[in-house]
This record gives C-alpha cells, structure tokens and sequence, in this order.
C-alpha cells in the first residue's frame, strides 16, 4: 500500500446522524490521494456502523475504536499515532467542508517548508443549507503566510479579542512532523487542547493562512455540543496566560504590555460573568415570584 500524503482524521462521539454529511464532503475533495481515519470515542450506539460502512464502500476510510472514552484529545491523539501523511487534517463530526479545501490548504503548505499549520475562517451556520455565496466577504486582511509569533499578536493577544476567542476552529492542516517533535494534544485542557496547540506551534513555525470560509458548522440547535463549559472560561485563560509569557520571552519584548493586557480583559471577562449570572438569577426570581 502506497503512502498517501495526507492523513485526515474525523474524531467522532455520539453523533451517528450527522456523521455522514461529514464524510461526504471529505470523500468528496478535489484532492484524493488521502487515508481518512475515523477515530469513534466508544460512542456504544451506530456510529461505529456508520463508519464501517463507509469503510466497507470506500478503501481510503480506516476505522479505528476506543475500547473506553477518552475524551476528545484522546481519542485525536490516539487517531494520529496511526497516520501515515506527510500532513495532517483533524476533522469534527458534524462539520461540513468545502470540497476543495484540502487541495488549497496542501498548495499552501507546500510554498513554505517552515509553515507548521495553515487554518482557515470559518461560518456558523443558521441552517443546514445556509451556505454562504460569497467565502471572501468580511474576512480579515491577512497575509497568506505569517511568522507565527506575528499571528498570535495579531489574531490572539491583542485588545480587539476580549473574550479570549480563538480565531482558529479546531481543525487544521498540520505538517505531522511538527506534531511529533512538539507532543501531542495535551489532555489536561479537554475540548481546548486545540487552542493550546495553536499556540505552542505557531511560537516555533510560520502559519498559513488561507483565504475564505471553507469550514461549516452545523447549527447550534440541531447539532448541539456534547461537552461542558464548566471551569472554560478559566481553562482558556490559562492557556493565554501561559502562552502569553512564554512568546514574550522569546522575543524579549512587550512582556508587561501583554500582562497588564491579559489581566484587564480577564477582569473584565470575569465581571461580564458575574453579571450575566445575577441577571439570570434575578428573571428566573421574578418568575417564580409572578406564579
């Protein structure tokens, strides 16, 4: 068996009813000399028959399943031991992918030897077909190719992102070497082990960036999350805290502009919080009060 030169990988976890519009855009790229790895988390219901049916259709689909939940970090790094790319896509049930992205994002990688990762934006949709007509309107101006620590000022440690926001979603093109030398997902950060990944390559590699919306997200209401919030907004914080220092140790520069920066937006995260929680205390007392 030949070696392909992308490994894409499709984390999937209780989702048997979505799982198939996700494959179907993936087996459907412009670009198919791919193994695609679908990494089932012990779902116990028919996702591992959905994914072995596609298997049984289509010879560059693996499936792989966990004997006990590992949670998403996990059940991805698990998935990415067996890849065999030279790249490496992570992919989300549910989700839905333009049919040439991988073509386009493997042309980025291929420019610049020193890109550790290319990532896209990305569209909420309103609606499973509400796809957008135009994947350039509003996107930001941004080179194609970034030195990394100039992406994470830009995009991430920068006043304009006051709720500590990721501007990339969770799945991107990946040179696995890179995964390898840097370690895998870190598990103690769950569902935002991405963030920190992000991170910790783009302080030691370039990022492309390629542009347009080419990543869709089902609907919040039909495909809802599996996981909790509990403690996110701490968790996230911590992720950019320690980036944060890290990056300006690197360039020995701007080390108490950004501490004075991540404090005052983590303060005012934490009142904007603290607030909600009163005004929900407050309606959900107002009407028990009226009956």
């Amino acid at each position: 068996m030949s070696t392909p030169k992308l490994s894409i990988v499709v984390v999937t976890y209780r989702r048997p009813e979505y799982l198939p519009r996700t494959l179907d855009t993936l087996l459907s790229q412009s670009f198919s000399d791919f193994e695609l790895i679908i990494s089932d988390d012990a779902s116990g219901d028919s996702t591992l028959a959905v994914a072995n049916d596609y298997a049984s259709r289509d010879r560059r689909v693996r499936v792989r399943s966990n004997a006990k939940n590992l949670g998403m970090p996990g059940n991805l790094n698990a998935a990415l031991l067996e890849c065999r790319g030279e790249y490496v896509v992570n992919c989300h049930d549910g989700d839905l992918y333009a049919s040439d992205l991988m073509e386009k994002w493997l042309e980025l990688m291929d420019e610049d030897s020193l890109i550790g990762f290319s990532c896209c934006n990305w569209h909420q949709m309103q609606s499973l077909d509400d796809f957008p007509e135009d994947i350039l309107e509003g996107q930001p101006d941004l080179p194609r190719i970034m030195e990394g620590s100039d992406f994470l000022l830009d995009r991430f440690f920068t006043w304009s992102n006051p709720h500590f926001g990721s501007w990339v979603w969770g799945t991107t093109i990946i040179r696995r070497s890179v995964v390898e030398n840097l370690g895998y997902f870190d598990p103690k950060y769950g569902y935002f082990s991405d963030v920190d990944m992000w991170m910790r390559i783009a302080r030691s590699h370039r990022v492309g960036i390629l542009p347009g919306l080419r990543i869709f997200l089902p609907p919040k209401n039909v495909v809802p999350n599996l996981f909790s919030r509990d403690r996110a907004d701490r968790l996230v914080r911590s992720i950019f805290l320690k980036h944060r220092v890290k990056l300006c140790r690197q360039r020995s520069a701007g080390y108490m502009q950004q501490l004075t920066m991540h404090y005052t937006l983590a303060a005012a995260q934490r009142a904007r919080i603290l607030a909600s929680g009163l005004i929900r205390k407050l309606r959900t007392s107002q009407k028990m009060s009226r009956k």
